[in-house]
């Protein structure tokens, strides 16, 4: 193992004592040491002072390793303990140092095969309750192994640059770090819990704000179709004539102006057409007011049916209303105006046997302005009424 663990070896320094358990512990070695005599150069010091054994060391080749076995009493005869031992050749040398017990771990030796001292303790405790309780003779018995292990010191290990892996397998190795995962597991456990609360408690959080923020989004939406609806409400109220749906004054004569400027622009065709209820005042002085805006309604509706989409009809006030007719001549405008006449003299009013009739007037734009357009179906208008109303003047 040490050859293995040191190919830079010069020679293997053995640390013994004269003691009884020295002695036979080198017989012992001597034996396995044949096996490497042509591998290992080696010297076993065992007959030294303190003094002269750390002068020793103090000198000693780098690329030697000590192996220590027992130092228990010097040259001299003074008793050393296990832990002066050890103390000893650890404060003078920077070698790596081995060792054969289990009681010098942890102390200055990088390991090896160590003998445990508990371990034979226990084995002879055994034998000697065998020995009680059975009345048997074991006294022949040898235990040769009491399950020594190899052990090693990871800051010896750190210090000499020893790698791990070239270790015996199922080595045991004390004074490594504890991986942070084990060495921390309680508090990251404990912390990916917490976290875990925290993340559930904001996902929470979130769900309920999200909600909240699909609420307010689904309120606001349907607050701004209101308001779109509302809006286009009062833009149509503002434009519209309640009683008939038809644009009010003022709208058409807005429209009647964009018209103008289109037709000055590119040269285009316009007419107007003038129309005015016969004898309105006597419906409503006959039927009441609520059928006269029935019959309000019913020409209303006539005059949207009877029209293109690109025509422009409003209520110009009380029974009196405007038709624009874009792109169209004076006498198409007449024949349109004929149309609605007819249309009005056939219609049925609901409630009453009630013939209407309609005079109209029918213009065409000659670069006129609006005022001057409107005066001329107008006049004709009334030329229509005094011809005997329900008739078409151009």
């Amino acid at each position: 193992m040490i050859l293995k663990l040191h190919p830079d070896l010069n020679k293997l320094i053995i640390i013994n004592d004269q003691t009884l358990t020295g002695k036979n512990i080198k017989s012992e070695l001597k034996l396995i040491l044949k096996e490497y005599e042509n591998r290992l150069d080696y010297e076993i010091w065992d007959s030294f002072t303190i003094d002269e054994l750390q002068n020793r060391l103090v000198k000693m080749d780098k690329n030697n390793v000590i192996y220590l076995l027992v130092l228990n009493r010097d040259k001299n005869g003074n008793f050393i303990s296990y832990n002066q031992g050890i103390n000893i050749i650890r404060g003078v040398s920077n070698n790596p140092i081995y060792g054969a017990w289990d009681f010098f771990l942890g102390k200055g030796i990088v390991g090896g095969k160590l003998i445990s001292a508990q371990a034979q303790g226990r084995e002879a405790a055994l034998m000697a309750k065998k020995i009680i309780s059975d009345q048997k003779d074991l006294s022949g018995k040898v235990v040769y192994d009491t399950g020594n292990d190899y052990f090693f010191d990871y800051l010896e290990l750190k210090e000499f640059d020893i790698n791990k892996d070239e270790l015996p397998a199922n080595s045991k190795i004390i004074n490594q770090p504890e991986p942070f995962l084990e060495k921390n597991y309680q508090f990251l456990f404990w912390g990916l819990i917490f976290l875990a609360a925290i993340i559930v408690v904001l996902l929470i959080i979130f769900y309920f704000k999200y909600k909240e923020k699909k609420k307010i989004e689904k309120l606001n939406r349907e607050l701004e179709e209101k308001v779109r609806a509302r809006t286009k409400e009062l833009r149509k109220m503002v434009i519209t004539d309640e009683l008939t749906g038809l644009f009010n004054r003022r709208r058409i004569l807005e429209l009647l102006e964009k018209e103008l400027a289109k037709c000055r622009r590119y040269q285009r065709n316009l007419s107007v057409i003038m129309m005015d209820l016969d004898f309105f005042k006597d419906i409503n002085d006959s039927y009441g007011h609520q059928f006269g805006d029935k019959v309000l309604k019913k020409i209303g509706y006539i005059l949207q049916e009877n029209t293109r989409k690109l025509d422009l009809v409003g209520r110009y006030g009380g029974e009196e209303f405007l038709l624009i007719l874009p792109e169209t001549e004076l006498e198409k405008a007449s024949l349109v105006a004929e149309k609605l006449r007819q249309k009005i003299k056939k219609a049925e009013i609901k409630g009453q046997d009630l013939r209407l009739t309609a005079s109209f007037g029918t213009a065409q734009f000659d670069d006129d302005l609006s005022h001057q357009l409107i005066k001329k179906a107008d006049d004709l208008l009334y030329k229509a009424k005094a011809k005997g109303r329900d008739r078409v003047e151009s």
